[in-house]
């Protein structure tokens, strides 16, 4: 179905220019920033700020890509396709037809106007336990997300033989094998290693059961296909001496933000034992525009992240060789904390969404783009306590907020 108002409107101009197509109401990059309004303006200023090598969809790629498949199937994204690594060096998992005929592309088309949560599961062939870290996602957009969930086997849907199928229990999931927001995600960052976290590595058991959760939306004026390539490249046991994990906080889940309201949701954990931070992203929906997340130690609150744009968040790392920008809210430019980033045993991860509900819609926490929120902080650590955490949220009124 497709959800009027300002929200869905932005996301079509954004879509639709991606794809070269002209749309009167939407403005174009070349306008005078001074004609602009003030999200226009700081659009136009972000673009200027990124080294876009690729806009697939209206995601900035900052990385060249290089067509490895030769697709030429008539929709958008063909050049995301990723070639699977030898056997030897790892393993691809894939979504999407296994050859490019109209029936076999079928199931996979998602109709202008349409959004939708789908599931295929996987099972890795190593048969002993390999280690890994470095990983390549692509995909054709729009996605909002994928999420990838190592599942008991149990879960996965009885004489399951490929293709969409159920879910399963969300709360039987006991890892992951990371996952993206945007069309590409590259670990780790930008294919080089920090001197401080060239030696991490993850864990993947013989046979491993996977869930593969992808969340497409489709706001323009043609088919979209769905599909998505994640290469895993294995490493080697001794070159690993840290064990990362993924941040998997989930906050916001008592949101309640009426029609017409303009609410702030407030959540925060206390880590039993000391992390380092890797990465962090936000994970939120077309309500919220902004996100900001803190560490709180002794009180005192540090900004670690803040960024406004749901649509196309941005993941920041941590470490010594990342200089991340300065948040600017007024220009709605995202921004983090430069160096390495810690918490001990004690301090508080802090976060907090700003929600404007310009829709007819109740707003609560709900997997849906469009007409549910969730206020969620993602990303991997090492060491601590932020694989599975949930926060109901204090939320308050934007004027209880400005009175804090």
């Amino acid at each position: 179905m497709v959800h009027e108002g300002l929200v869905f409107t932005r996301l079509t101009c954004v879509l639709l220019a991606s794809s070269s197509l002209v749309l009167g109401a939407c403005g174009s990059s070349e306008d005078d920033p001074e004609e602009m309004d003030g999200a226009e303006a700081a659009t136009a200023e972000q673009s200027a700020e990124r080294d876009c090598k690729h806009l697939i969809g209206g995601h900035c790629i900052e990385m060249e890509l290089e067509d490895t498949c030769g697709l030429d199937t008539g929709y958008e994204g063909d050049i995301m396709c990723l070639k699977a690594p030898a056997e030897d060096e790892g393993f691809q998992m894939h979504i999407g037809p296994d050859e490019y005929t109209e029936e076999a592309m079928a199931q996979y088309v998602l109709p202008p106007g349409e959004e939708g949560i789908r599931c295929v599961w996987y099972e890795t062939t190593n048969e002993g336990l390999q280690y890994y870290y470095e990983r390549a996602v692509h995909m054709r957009p729009v996605s909002h997300h994928l999420i990838t969930s190592v599942m008991p086997l149990s879960e996965r849907p009885e004489g399951y033989e490929g293709g969409w199928a159920g879910c399963g229990d969300t709360s039987a999931r006991s890892g992951s094998l990371g996952g993206s927001e945007t069309v590409q995600a590259i670990y780790p960052a930008n294919g080089v290693y920090p001197p401080e976290f060239s030696n991490v590595g993850r864990t993947l058991p013989s046979n491993t059961v996977i869930r593969l959760e992808l969340h497409y939306i489709n706001a323009t004026d043609k088919d979209l296909l769905r599909e998505m390539w994640m290469n895993v490249y294995y490493k080697p046991i001794d070159t690993i001496e840290d064990w990362v994990a993924d941040v998997n906080v989930i906050g916001g889940y008592g949101a309640n933000t009426g029609p017409g309201e303009h609410t702030v949701n407030l959540n925060s954990i206390t880590l039993t034992s000391g992390a380092r931070i890797v990465s962090y992203f936000g994970h939120y929906h077309a309500h919220t525009t902004r996100i900001s997340i803190y560490r709180e130690r002794d009180g005192e609150r540090t900004l670690a992240l803040e960024d406004y744009d749901w649509f196309d968040p941005k993941t920041f790392n941590y470490d010594t060789i990342t200089d991340n920008p300065v948040p600017d809210r007024g220009l709605l430019l995202p921004g983090a904390s430069t160096g390495i980033l810690d918490y001990e045993a004690g301090d508080k991860l802090y976060w907090e969404c700003e929600v404007v509900n310009d829709s007819e819609y109740t707003l609560k926490f709900a997997d849906l783009a469009l007409t549910g929120e969730m206020c969620n902080v993602f990303g991997e650590y090492i060491g601590g306590s932020l694989a599975q955490a949930w926060s109901v949220g204090n939320e308050v009124s934007i004027e209880e907020y400005e009175a804090m």
